[in-house]
């Protein structure tokens, strides 16, 4: 039996592994006893413990590989869920709308009660500031800024930049151009900063460069 139990929150999910009777078993003495591991979903390296990171409301998944020592059938129960977690096959999805570390232990038990597990330490945050960075090309009394390389930190989890707010010099544009145009009716030292949004709705420090026309 695979006991899948997310310490500390509700839910606890079974995958349960049955076979014929144990008694009078002539494998009993030879099994070595089940092993488990779990790697992270679409990686290569199975590991007994796993410590990752994930945005709230995004889905993450591992793999579950388990090895049972008999000489006996075994059937598996494809799909159960609950408020948290789910197992299908065995992809088991993790659903946390918490913030801070989650422990979720998987523990494997065969026919005979010997056992093993692993485990998977997942720490969730809440979001990830964008981060703002732009370049200024100047001719004369035009300017070209180029904020571009700016990116959302969360990228990974779905985080974009959506919105570019530019200030020239006192005058504020807002829009979804990572580059705009602009003409300076005067001389002087002038102030351009710049500040990015995410989706999320969180802004980026704002980052302010001097130019003298």
């Amino acid at each position: 039996m695979i006991q899948i139990k997310q310490i500390g929150c509700a839910g606890i999910l079974f995958l349960l592994l049955t076979g014929c009777d144990k008694r009078n078993d002539p494998f009993l003495l030879r099994d070595k006893g089940p092993q488990v591991f779990i790697e992270r979903y679409a990686d290569t390296l199975y590991q007994k413990n796993i410590v990752d990171s994930n945005k709230i409301g995004v889905v993450y998944q591992v793999n579950v590989k388990y090895f049972i020592d008999e000489k006996i059938p075994l059937k598996m129960n494809k799909y159960f869920i609950t408020d948290s977690m789910s197992l299908v096959g065995k992809l088991l999805s993790v659903y946390n709308n918490n913030e801070g570390e989650s422990y979720y232990s998987l523990k494997l038990t065969d026919s005979y009660g010997k056992t093993d597990s692993a485990v998977l330490k997942l720490i969730s945050f809440k979001n990830l500031p964008p981060v703002c960075f732009f370049t200024v090309i100047q001719d004369s009394f035009k300017i070209t800024i180029d904020a571009s390389k700016s990116y959302d930190q969360d990228k990974k989890w779905g985080g974009k930049i959506i919105e570019y707010e530019y200030n020239l010099n006192g005058m504020v544009l807002k829009n979804s151009l990572d580059s705009i145009n602009y003409i300076f009716g005067s001389k002087g030292q002038k102030m351009i900063s710049v500040r990015v949004m995410d989706n999320d709705k969180s802004w980026s420090e704002i980052i302010t460069k001097y130019i003298n026309i």
